[in-house]
């Protein structure tokens, strides 16, 4: 079975709480009670409360409805979105869509991020999601308009610029990097002195 959160305030116009809240996948009958109650409960947790907060929404005071659902052998999956009037973007995945939006991220070094830093990151997860509040632009390798780190820098206001292979490599700490969210461009402006 596969456990959804159903929450009043998910994917509106100004928050989409990509990735905020719990959800559980490939779940067996004998732990659907947990899990549906683990998924109900994600809204009060510290990671939809520091969302919440940054986007200036009142925080959840209750558990949210949740969806179960039969549980598909996918081949691929993805989602989609209208931008504009006349464009659908579609974005996919082989296997399952989970990792369309969560970039499966290890958090390792959070406290390099200085604020008004740019996140440089293979790819990012809500675990990721209160370094955005300090970061004035996301760089990451993998991820597309639709990932977990473009979708949460749009609702943040700031810029993202996704796909860039071996960005993590090639930027450096204390590099001084311009990152154009809208040409999908990352200028190097200066590179770190070299440790000696």
């Amino acid at each position: 079975m596969a456990v959804r959160s159903s929450s009043m305030d998910e994917d509106g116009a100004g928050a989409s709480f990509a990735g905020i809240h719990e959800t559980r996948l490939a779940v067996p009958l004998e732990g659907l009670a947990d899990a549906v109650a683990a998924v109900a409960r994600s809204p009060l947790a510290p990671r939809a409360r520091a969302y919440r907060e940054q986007l200036g929404l009142r925080p959840a005071s209750e558990p949210c409805a949740v969806v179960v659902q039969v549980m598909v052998d996918a081949s691929c999956a993805g989602v989609a979105f209208r931008r504009g009037s006349n464009e659908v973007v579609i974005e996919a995945v082989e296997g399952l869509g989970e990792v369309a939006m969560s970039g499966e991220a290890v958090l390792d070094d959070s406290a390099a991020l200085l604020p008004g830093g740019v996140l440089v990151a293979y790819a990012t997860d809500p675990a990721w999601t209160p370094l955005f509040a300090r970061a004035a632009g996301i760089v990451v390798e993998l991820g597309g308009l639709l990932s977990h780190a473009a979708t949460v820098a749009r609702e943040y206001g700031i810029p993202c610029v996704s796909n860039v292979e071996g960005a993590t490599e090639l930027l450096r700490d204390g590099d001084l990097v311009r990152v154009d969210g809208s040409r999908g461009v990352v200028v190097v402006v200066s590179r770190a002195r070299p440790e000696t």
